[in-house]
């Protein structure tokens, strides 16, 4: 049993995982401060353990990553003084390479850092760090403050389905925590619901298998339950929303956490439910409660705030005209794809055309900037957010990558094109779409008031198309001619809004060294 101590606000983060049971992090960061004063957190420590039962451990974890704050050393000190409970801190470990974060955890008598991947390409995939963290420069934390460290660290490793499910990934991890050399090695997997519905769980009985690869063989922890040493909390209605303002948790887990029985929070809950105060999700066989107004709601909201752009777009793309330009446009991409393959679509916004593709039995992942678009593109779409130059996903995971008038709106098209490459299995296929500056419909565009078409970066469609031919053999045509709001088929310059280049990767050198 462990008193948890929050140390920064909710999601200040260094990462944003995609399993992260409290969701999405809005900006990752790597300032170090004092975001809550140490006197006023040991005051609350020093009133929980007058009003609840005696904790195993006193935990420096919460809804953040704890090593943010910079007094942490401080603090440490300032609870061994009040008791002699063990200190224990749970963090992602991407600051450990930092001297002053080793030293804030010298005196701690349990560190227990994360590893979620063995490999860079993996790293950027699940933990979707903060610009400045690199794998290595983690991974070399990790070791670094082993060495320093002589009390117990144990290494948490989160397991995701379809992602570090097979031997190899976890083979990637094993060599990695060798390195580390832990005390101990615990294997969880999703259990909440996460942050991306495509971070899912592995069965019970393959975590366990792939747990003994891991030396010291690890201890399988999801569904782990103590016995109760006694009520925790009276089970009031306040308490609950605390416990799931912090987690979406299972009527079993809120009995639990407050010391109730099942039938009290039970009843408890549903009272809120039909309040309107708390909402359930299910996953991975299971209700979950959470508090209504969450960042999982978004995605029912067509306008948001701080993103009117996004949602003019939105709405725009369900006019007549823009709907028959998307049909147009999705018709050519499913003739020119393979039937059923992994698809990227770069720059996918509210992923219209790439719900339309999973409908058609495509299996889509959709990349933006943007994560305000993201949040208006229907769950049948798998989404990330990130940049094209920085495409967070491992060598050869599509079949093919389509670039949907988004490529010459990219500030490094050349290395997008670059990673694209990297994504691609061999062999895979390219499709973009490029707007064509020389169009009656375009030059029309430069006229408006607001044009989005200002904002594209690149206009030389002979220069995108002789970068995209280094990697791969191209076919290029003109589509899609338009006038006025009258759409028709056409090839000729002045007529074709779009200028397709069609490419089939090419064997490089890269690929017969490996």
């Amino acid at each position: 049993m462990s008193l948890g101590v929050d140390l920064v606000p909710m999601k200040t983060c260094t990462y944003d995982c995609i399993y992260c049971q409290l969701g999405r992090t809005p900006q990752t960061t790597c300032l170090r401060c004092e975001y809550a004063p140490v006197a006023d957190i040991l005051d609350e420590v020093r009133e929980a353990l007058r009003s609840s039962v005696c904790p195993d451990y006193v935990t420096l974890s919460g809804s953040g990553e704890p090593t943010l704050h910079e007094s942490l050393g401080q603090l440490i000190d300032g609870i061994r003084s009040i008791t002699t409970i063990p200190v224990a801190i749970i963090t992602n470990g991407s600051l450990l390479w930092d001297p002053e974060v080793q030293d804030g955890l010298k005196d701690a008598d349990l560190v227990v850092p994360s590893l979620d991947a063995g490999s860079p390409d993996l790293f950027t995939y699940v933990n979707r760090p903060h610009s400045a963290i690199s794998f290595e420069q983690m991974l070399e934390g990790l070791i670094c403050f082993r060495e320093r460290f002589k009390q117990q660290l144990w290494l948490e490793v989160m397991l995701l389905g379809g992602v570090t499910s097979g031997e190899k990934e976890v083979g990637a991890i094993a060599s990695c925590a060798e390195r580390i050399g832990p005390d101990r090695i615990q294997v969880n997997t999703v259990v909440r619901p996460p942050a991306e519905i495509y971070a899912t769980p592995i069965p019970f009985d393959r975590l366990s298998q792939l747990a003994r690869m891991l030396t010291p063989e690890a201890e399988v922890i999801t569904g782990f339950r103590q016995e109760r040493h006694g009520e925790i909390a009276s089970g009031d209605t306040q308490a609950i929303l605390a416990l799931l303002n912090r987690r979406p948790c299972t009527c079993e887990d809120v009995a639990a956490g407050l010391g109730v029985h099942v039938t009290e929070a039970l009843k408890r809950l549903e009272a809120l439910t039909a309040a309107g105060k708390v909402s359930t999700v299910a996953a991975s066989g299971r209700n979950f409660y959470t508090v209504t107004g969450s960042e999982r709601d978004c995605k029912q909201e067509i306008s948001i705030p701080g993103s009117e752009d996004v949602g003019r777009y939105f709405q725009s793309c369900r006019t007549e005209f823009w709907q028959g330009v998307f049909r147009v446009e999705l018709d050519y991409i499913v003739r020119h794809l393979p039937s059923g393959a992994e698809v990227l679509s770069v720059g996918c916004g509210p992923a219209m055309i790439e719900s339309a593709l999973s409908e058609r039995g495509f299996h889509v992942t959709g990349l933006d900037v943007s994560r305000e678009a993201l949040d208006c593109a229907p769950d049948a779409v798998r989404t990330v957010a990130g940049r094209a130059e920085d495409m967070p996903f491992p060598e050869s995971s599509f079949d093919a990558v389509i670039y949907v008038a988004s490529l010459q709106f990219i500030d490094d098209y050349r290395k997008a094109i670059e990673r694209t490459t990297h994504v691609l299995r061999p062999k895979g296929a390219l499709l973009v779409m490029l707007l064509n500056p020389e169009s009656d419909f375009f030059k029309e565009k430069l006229r408006d008031p607001n044009p989005y078409v200002r904002n594209i970066r690149h206009t030389g469609l002979r220069e995108i198309e002789d970068v995209i031919a280094e990697d791969f053999s191209v076919q290029t045509e003109y589509l899609l001619g338009v006038k006025g709001d009258i759409l028709f088929e056409s090839r000729d310059i002045t007529d074709a809004v779009l200028y397709v280049i069609r490419g089939t990767r090419k064997t490089i050198s890269k690929d017969k060294d490996a």
